[in-house]
């Protein structure tokens, strides 16, 4: 509350607090006014305490894997990664906890890095996983990512894992022919 008195030897905290939804640099000035012992009607001193606060754009990006198809009893390792995608050279990224793997047909290769961690501009961080459905079928799973990055619809902090295992009898795969010109005649290739 003012006012109030402060002596030469004393000194007094204040805590202001500072809310923006834009990204950037803003500036302010706190004007303290120092009453005269002699009354309101002598001149007062001012003093003018510059305030700055600056606020990044802390973004997560969390990439997905596609196994595609593969058979079963079999295994295929791929990653995903956690990058820290800011559009600002101060923003750290801070993930604080993951959801766990639920579908036994997947699993980290080497588990989930330590948490918390902390990425740094551009940085990131890969995680290891292993797909090895052990029956047919269409397998999704998705792991969430807790972070400090304020909402904004360019987060993305779900890992999106999936893949399709058949019995070999049935495993057919694609054959990519490139680029091929008009009238060029026949091509060869095969299909395992």
């Amino acid at each position: 509350t003012s006012p109030f008195t402060i002596d030469s030897s004393q000194s007094l905290t204040c805590f202001l607090k500072f809310a923006s939804s834009a990204r950037g640099t803003f500036f302010d000035t706190l004007v303290c006014e120092q009453i005269s012992p002699f009354g309101v009607d002598f001149p007062c001193k001012k003093v003018l305490l510059p305030l700055k606060a600056k606020v990044v754009a802390i973004l997560i990006k969390v990439s997905d894997i596609d196994f595609g198809t593969i058979v079963v009893n079999s295994t295929s390792l791929d990653s995903f990664s956690i990058n820290n995608a800011s559009l600002d050279f101060e923003a750290k990224l801070s993930v604080f906890n993951a959801s766990g793997i639920r579908t036994p047909a997947f699993s980290f290769t080497n588990g989930l890095p330590s948490l918390p961690f902390v990425l740094n501009f551009l940085d990131h961080n890969t995680v290891n996983v292993s797909f090895n459905p052990s029956v047919p079928g269409s397998f999704i799973d998705t792991i969430f990512f807790s972070h400090n990055a304020y909402s904004n619809p360019l987060n993305d902090s779900i890992a999106i894992i999936k893949g399709k295992a058949v019995y070999s009898q049935l495993f057919a795969s694609d054959f990519d022919w490139g680029r091929i010109r008009v009238k060029s005649g026949w091509q060869d290739g095969s299909v395992l």
